[in-house]
């Protein structure tokens, strides 16, 4: 069993298996996405490749790749040891960034010349998990690593639901074409050199992260459906202490409605005393001296 890789029809290097290898390739069903591959080929100075096509020779047990090269993509690691900064100097909260999470693998299964889903070899990324480059929230940067909240444009809860229009003038279309919704269960940590800046509305990246801020109606979106998922004690909380202050605050109306007949009462009583002191001529600095004073003076 051999690999041919073919570069303008050209062949630049066979690997040999042997025929009881299972082999791990990468993801050939889905070879026209971005899912590229670092290779060092003999005597070639590029190092970064992508699958243009392939095909398979089951009685000569060969697998064709034709390839091409293609330019590495700078990462925020890169971008930001390049400039002697650091990551989160680049980087803040509620940034729209492109996070490369790795492809699926296939097992070319060298018996049969069939390829296989992998779901065995768990160093390898499997069918439930994250995967390819998809745009997502950042949470958080922390040294090297940055947490993000994952976007898909599988159709989800309207809840969860994202508007990015308030970017439609600096992000590419592809980010627009389809409604977008978070994926608050699938939060992820990842390394900064997985993190890229999205594509512009030309089609290329730019390290500008910080153009591509969400507004903040999707920042108290965010913020509520996590507490909602994540700290539900805390959103209960938060209802009850909402109803008190409610409450507080229509009896504080209360009392101030209270004191404000008190105070008018006051005055009238006020009003009262003085008229009785001029005209029977009786004296008190406070009420209780003036009641005093006035049942003597009835006595």
């Amino acid at each position: 069993m051999k690999i041919k890789f073919y570069l303008e029809e050209e062949v630049i290097e066979e690997i040999n298996y042997k025929s009881t290898d299972n082999i791990i390739i990468t993801n050939l069903v889905d070879y026209k996405s971005e899912n590229c591959f670092s290779y060092k080929f003999k005597g070639i100075k590029a190092n970064y490749w992508k699958i243009i096509n392939y095909e398979i020779l089951k009685n000569n047990k060969e697998l064709n790749l034709y390839i091409k090269e293609e330019a590495r993509l700078i990462s925020l690691k890169d971008h930001a040891e390049r400039n002697n900064k650091g990551v989160g100097f680049y980087l803040k909260k509620y940034s729209i960034v492109d996070v490369n999470f790795g492809y699926h693998k296939n097992i070319l299964n060298t018996a049969n010349m069939e390829i296989e889903k992998n779901e065995i070899y768990l160093d390898k990324l499997m069918k439930e998990e994250l995967h390819k480059i998809r745009p997502c929230i950042v949470l958080s940067v922390e040294g090297d690593k940055v947490q993000v909240i994952p976007l898909t444009t599988q159709e989800k809860s309207p809840k969860e639901k994202i508007n990015l229009n308030n970017l439609r003038d600096k992000i590419n279309a592809f980010y627009l074409n389809k409604d977008s919704y978070i994926i608050p269960n699938m939060i992820q940590t990842v390394s900064s050199r997985r993190v890229f800046p999205p594509k512009n509305i030309n089609g290329t990246r730019k390290q500008s992260y910080d153009k591509y801020m969400i507004n903040t109606d999707m920042k108290n979106l965010i913020n509520k459906l996590l507490n909602q998922r994540f700290n539900p004690n805390i959103q209960e909380e938060k209802n009850k202490l909402e109803k008190d202050k409610k409450k507080l605050s229509e009896e504080k109306f209360k009392l101030i409605e209270k004191i404000k007949r008190l105070e008018l009462e006051n005055n009238e009583l006020m009003e009262l005393k003085k008229l009785i002191e001029e005209d029977f001529d009786i004296k008190g600095n406070t009420i209780k001296e003036f009641l005093k004073n006035y049942k003597e003076y009835r006595n």
